[in-house]
């Protein structure tokens, strides 16, 4: 996937949305400046070999696929990717494009792989397979009740927050078999996160690293270049809440629904997706 050039051009990154403007030109400075150099020294001067086979994280939103790439951030071998890619929806040129920025980039940070997360690949699985074939990926599931509280927060559609969960999560179980995925749940993640991240290292065959535990230790800046909480989670605070969210150490988000869920969300949750809730194990019957 390396180009083989002596002197790459300086690889573009996508431009940033509204009130980014400071984070995306620190971006930006960083890509066309910082790694170019890092990487014509590391792959032509130090020899480094070209990057390991790539992990792509998906899932439903809010299940928490920003928390696991936050987690791998910390991983001594793996370079994260700080924005969604939509990679799967990309041209075929755009698509090389990046896959040629982001080897670039592991390169320079000198890292052994590169790990990408875009929820939404979650509907695009045999795509990425296809031309991918050595990739692996996870697939983070979340209960779908504390789903839906999430996204309704940002979105205020409760209704369309639910579909999203049955049909994002469908599209991933028609693939679960697979032995290129790895499904971690996340009520595990939270409650156990040593055992859990442990099993992912065997999966991914890379040793297992504590710094995966402190990922918060070091700032992340992937969706802001402001760390503090903001006054709002949403609105043109929404990412800079995001951002807040993976510095901060792991915390409980289980069962946020019992507080937040009123009884006609309940009753419209149970009608769309109470089948989907049992089949995953999350209860047993429609009495919660």
């Amino acid at each position: 996937m390396v180009a083989s050039q002596s002197h790459p051009r300086p690889l573009s990154l996508p431009r940033p949305t509204s009130g980014q403007g400071a984070y995306g030109l620190r971006q930006r400075i960083r890509f066309r400046l910082l790694y170019p150099v890092l990487y014509r020294w590391n792959r032509h001067v130090s020899r480094l070999p070209a990057v390991g086979a790539p992990v792509f994280i998906a899932g439903c939103g809010h299940s928490g696929t920003s928390l696991l790439l936050a987690m791998l951030s910390a991983h001594s071998h793996f370079h994260a990717v700080s924005f969604e890619s939509n990679l799967a929806l990309a041209s075929p040129h755009r698509r090389q494009h990046l896959v040629r920025m982001f080897d670039r980039h592991a390169i320079a940070r000198r890292k052994h792989r590169w790990v990408e997360k875009t929820p939404l690949h979650v509907r695009h699985i045999q795509s990425l397979f296809d031309w991918f074939p050595r990739a692996q990926m996870i697939l983070m599931l979340r209960d779908g009740r504390d789903v839906a509280c999430s996204i309704r927060e940002r979105t205020g559609d409760f209704s369309l927050a639910v579909d999203r969960w049955v049909q994002d999560n469908a599209a991933g179980e028609a693939h679960w078999s697979d032995r290129r995925i790895h499904l971690i749940r996340y009520e595990h993640l939270v409650h156990a996160p040593e055992e859990t991240l442990r099993t992912l290292m065997a999966f991914v065959d890379e040793p297992y690293d504590t710094s995966l535990l402190h990922y918060h230790r070091m700032p992340l800046r992937f969706y802001s270049n402001r760390l503090a909480r903001p006054p709002s989670p949403t609105g043109r605070y929404h990412n800079q809440y995001r951002n807040w969210q993976i510095n901060q150490p792991l915390f409980d988000g289980v069962g946020r629904w019992r507080a937040e869920m009123s009884a006609d969300e309940r009753r419209h949750f149970k009608d769309a997706a109470g089948c989907a809730l049992i089949r995953y194990g999350y209860v047993s019957d429609d009495n919660w």
